[in-house]
C-alpha cells in the first residue's frame, strides 16, 4: 500500500471499483497496492511516499488472525524499517477476509431489511454499491443513522396506535380525541408529527441511492403504489361487507404515499431555494383558494364541512367515495398542505444529517418555535383544522414537531439516552409494520362477531378492563387501560423483532 508521509495514520480514499465485500476476496492478501488519481497526482507532485508491505496469513484455529513479523514494515527514504501503528494495519477492516491483519473483533452481524416487495437484503452503515449510467457499480456515501429519529417516529407510531383503538369510541378523554372541527387537541397532531418524521428521513434515504438517477425514481413510484395499495386493503378490511359503490378511497397511508412521492422527487430535483419557494407557495396558495374561490350554492370563504372548497372538490371527483357523506379528513385537495408540512421535515432532516454542526438541535427548536408562533399567529385569520390541513395548521404543526425532534436530538443523541429511549426505537424501526399490523389486527377484532352479536373487541374489553376499571375510574379509564395493553402488546412484538433484527419496510 503506498502512503504519503503525513497520512500514515489516516484512512486512504477508497477508488472506484474496490473491493467492498469480504466474499469477493477469495485469500488472504500479500500485498495491496491502491491505485489512484489522488496517488498519482502526489506523485507527481514530488511528495515522499512510504511503502507498507502486509503479510497476513491465517491463526490457527479459533477464526481468529495474527501477522507475520514483516506485517508491519516501511520502507521509505529515511529509514529502512520501521514500526507501524496496529490502527494503520487495520484500514479497511471490512475488506479482508478472516485472516487479515485486523486485530479488531468481527463485525455483528447486519440487520435483515425484508422488503414487502419480496426481496430482503442487509442493511449497511457504511457503504453500499450504487448503480451509474453505465450499470457499473459505485460507492455511494450513506450517512450515519439517526437514532433520534427513530425515537422520534417511534413515539409517534406508539401515539397513533394508543390514540386509533380505544377500548370503546363512546368512553375517551377529550385530549385523546380529534377536535369536532375548528381547534386542535394533541390527537390531531399525530398524523402531521407522522408526516413530519417521513419528511426528515428522506434526505437520509436518497443519500443511500444516490448513484443511479432511474432507479431512485423507480424505487419512489413502487414505494408509493406499495404504500396506497396497503392503505386500500386497510379500508376494505375497515369495510366489511364490501360495496364497491361506498368504498373508501382516501386514507391515511394513501395521503403518506402521494406526500412521500412528491416530497421525495422535490428533494431530489430541487435545491433548498426551490423547496422553500414551493412550501411557501403551497401554504399561500392554498389558503387563498379557500377563502377567495366561491363554491356553489356557499360562496367564498365558507370553511363549514359541506361548504368549503376541498370537501365540494371531494365530492364531485370522488363521489360516494369518502369516509363521510360531506368530506373526509383525507381528501385530495387538502393532501396538497400536507405537502408543506412534510416539507418542514426535509429541512430538519437535511440539517441533522451534518453531524458536526453546533448546536444543531437549539437552533432547530428555534425554527420550530418560530414556525409554531407563525401558525398561532395565522389561525386568527385562517381557522387551525386537521380536517381541512388549514395552511395555519400546517405550519403549526410543522413547528411542534421539529421542536419534538429537536428534543429528541439533544436527549438521545448529544447525551446518549438512547438505552432509556430504545422501547420508543422498537416502533420507529418498524413503523409501518406497527400501524399497518395493528390497526388492521384492531379491525379483524372489530368485525369478528360473537354468536350474540357481540364483536371480539367488546368481549375482550368488557371482560378483562370495563369489568373492574369501570366501577372505580369510570369509563374513559376502562378505555384507555384497553388502548394501552394494546400498545404494550405490540411493543412487546417489535421488541422481539427488534431483537432478532428484523425491519420490515418497502
Amino acid at each position: 500500500m503506498v502512503l504519503p508521509r503525513g497520512r500514515v495514520d489516516r484512512r486512504p480514499p477508497r477508488p472506484a471499483g474496490f473491493f467492498h465485500r469480504r466474499d469477493q476476496l477469495h485469500r488472504p492478501l500479500r500485498c495491496l497496492a491502491v491505485p489512484g488519481r489522488r496517488a498519482a497526482a502526489r506523485a507527481a507532485a514530488g511528495a515522499r511516499w512510504r511503502r507498507l508491505r502486509m503479510d497476513a496469513v491465517p491463526a490457527d484455529g479459533g477464526g481468529g488472525t495474527r501477522q507475520t513479523d514483516g506485517a508491519r514494515q516501511v520502507s521509505h527514504a529515511s529509514a529502512r524499517h520501521e514500526l507501524v501503528s496496529g490502527r494503520l494495519c487495520a484500514i479497511e477492516r471490512g475488506v479482508f477476509t478472516t485472516g487479515s491483519v485486523s486485530h479488531r473483533p468481527a463485525a455483528p452481524p447486519q440487520p435483515v431489511r425484508v422488503g414487502l416487495g419480496g426481496s430482503s437484503r442487509r442493511v449497511g452503515q457504511v457503504g453500499r454499491v450504487g448503480q451509474a449510467h453505465d450499470d457499473r457499480p459505485v460507492m455511494t456515501d450513506v450517512p450515519p443513522r439517526l437514532d433520534s429519529l427513530d425515537v422520534f417516529r417511534g413515539f409517534t407510531i406508539a401515539a397513533m396506535i394508543l390514540v386509533s383503538t380505544p377500548g370503546t369510541w363512546n368512553a375517551v378523554y377529550v385530549p385523546l380525541d380529534h377536535a369536532a372541527w375548528h381547534g386542535w387537541t394533541p390527537t390531531d397532531l399525530v398524523f402531521p408529527f407522522l408526516l413530519f418524521a417521513m419528511g426528515a428521513a428522506v434526505p437520509f434515504a436518497l443519500a443511500r441511492r444516490r448513484g443511479s438517477p432511474r432507479r431512485v425514481r423507480r424505487h419512489l413510484v413502487r414505494r408509493a403504489l406499495l404504500l396506497f395499495g396497503l392503505g386500500l386493503v386497510l379500508n376494505a378490511i375497515e369495510t366489511q361487507p364490501l360495496h364497491w359503490a361506498t368504498f373508501r378511497i382516501p386514507g391515511v397511508l394513501q395521503r403518506i404515499a402521494i406526500v412521500y412521492l412528491v416530497i421525495a422527487w422535490l428533494t431530489e430535483q430541487g435545491s433548498l431555494r426551490a423547496q422553500i419557494a414551493i412550501a411557501v407557495s403551497v401554504l399561500v396558495g392554498y389558503w387563498a383558494a379557500l377563502t377567495l374561490v366561491p363554491v356553489p350554492g356557499a360562496g367564498a370563504g365558507v370553511l363549514t364541512p359541506g361548504g368549503n372548497l376541498a370537501s365540494f372538490i371531494d365530492r364531485m371527483l370522488l363521489g360516494r367515495h369518502l369516509l363521510n357523506r360531506l368530506y373526509d379528513p383525507e381528501g385530495l385537495l387538502s393532501t396538497v398542505p400536507a405537502v408543506a408540512t412534510a416539507l418542514g421535515g426535509v429541512f430538519a432532516g437535511n440539517w441533522l444529517k451534518e453531524p458536526r454542526r453546533h448546536h444543531r438541535a437549539a437552533w432547530l427548536w428555534a425554527a420550530g418555535f418560530a414556525a409554531m408562533t407563525a401558525g398561532l399567529a395565522w389561525g386568527h385569520a385562517f381557522p387551525i383544522n386537521k380536517n381541512l390541513w388549514t395552511s395555519s395548521f400546517a405550519l403549526f404543526s410543522a413547528g411542534l414537531a421539529a421542536q419534538a425532534l429537536a428534543a429528541c436530538d439533544w436527549l438521545v443523541d448529544g447525551n446518549s439516552w438512547s438505552d432509556w429511549s430504545r422501547p420508543l426505537a422498537v416502533y420507529g424501526r418498524n413503523a409501518l409494520a406497527a400501524y399497518f399490523l395493528s390497526v388492521g389486527c384492531d379491525s379483524v377484532l372489530t368485525r369478528w362477531t360473537a354468536a350474540d352479536g357481540s364483536s371480539l373487541k367488546a368481549i375482550l374489553y368488557r371482560g378483562m378492563f370495563a369489568s373492574w376499571l369501570r366501577p372505580c375510574c369510570g369509563a374513559e379509564a376502562a378505555s384507555l387501560g384497553y388502548a394501552v395493553a394494546y400498545v404494550v402488546l405490540w411493543g412487546v412484538i417489535l421488541g422481539e423483532m427488534y431483537r432478532r433484527r428484523i425491519f420490515i419496510g418497502l
